[in-house]
């Protein structure tokens, strides 16, 4: 009888424990599920802190790959226009080079064709003192049509365009001279309004020296209208 009424009891108070354990069970049953949330939560963060690390790394790394090509582009454009100027330099060097070269060439077959011509002028009177003129001329073959024309004709021939002569004391031309010399050589002026006598000692000592000119440079080279050359 005892027996029974301790299982009874026992039996009354598990029943009356038992609302408490299954709210306690359901209690811990709660905690469990929110710390496996709680730890889902930490985990999917975390997956996803590291997922955006990874695309933070990736866009560096184009960046800097681009930064990269586009200074690789700078320094091959900077090479290419340095190796351009550099060409375009020694070019220019070049030509100034060529075109000294040429311009020396040509100084010096113009040096070469400038002959230096001596005129000797004789005195009258012993007691005269001799003057001596130099006079030089330009004459090319090879140079402008107005350097050609003014070449001396030949000998005994009329010349196109008479030479200018630079002597002490003056120069004289003629374009519309038509004066041809003697065949003989010889150039025998004009008659002119003063006699010799009326003239004065340097006019007389012209004449004579265009007279006594034919000897070294030729009937060519004299003109009729530079008797009155001033001395």
């Amino acid at each position: 009888m005892e027996r029974i009424e301790a299982e009874e009891k026992a039996a009354q108070e598990a029943e009356e424990k038992r609302p408490a354990e299954e709210q306690r069970i359901k209690e811990e049953k709660r905690q469990e599920e929110e710390k496996r949330v709680a730890e889902e939560r930490r985990i999917a963060e975390e997956q996803k802190k590291k997922q955006e690390e990874l695309a933070e790394k990736k866009r560096n790394k184009e960046r800097r790959t681009a930064e990269e090509r586009r200074r690789a582009d700078e320094v091959a454009a900077q090479a290419e226009d340095a190796r351009e100027s550099s060409t375009a330099y020694a070019k220019l060097m070049e030509e100034n080079r060529v075109e000294r070269e040429r311009a020396a060439t040509e100084l010096e077959k113009r040096q070469k064709r400038i002959p230096s011509v001596t005129v000797v002028i004789l005195p009258r009177s012993s007691g005269s003192k001799k003057k001596l003129f130099k006079s030089k001329s330009v004459i090319s073959d090879e140079s402008s049509e107005e350097e050609k024309e003014l070449t001396p004709a030949p000998r005994g021939e009329k010349r196109k365009r008479p030479i200018k002569m630079i002597a002490k004391g003056g120069s004289y031309s003629d374009p519309d001279d038509d004066f041809e010399p003697e065949k003989d050589g010889s150039n025998p002026l004009p008659p002119s309004n003063n006699s010799s006598q009326n003239r004065p000692a340097c006019s007389r000592l012209a004449s004579f020296a265009i007279n006594n000119a034919n000897d070294v440079v030729g009937p060519e080279t004299t003109h009729r209208n530079v008797r009155e050359g001033s001395g």
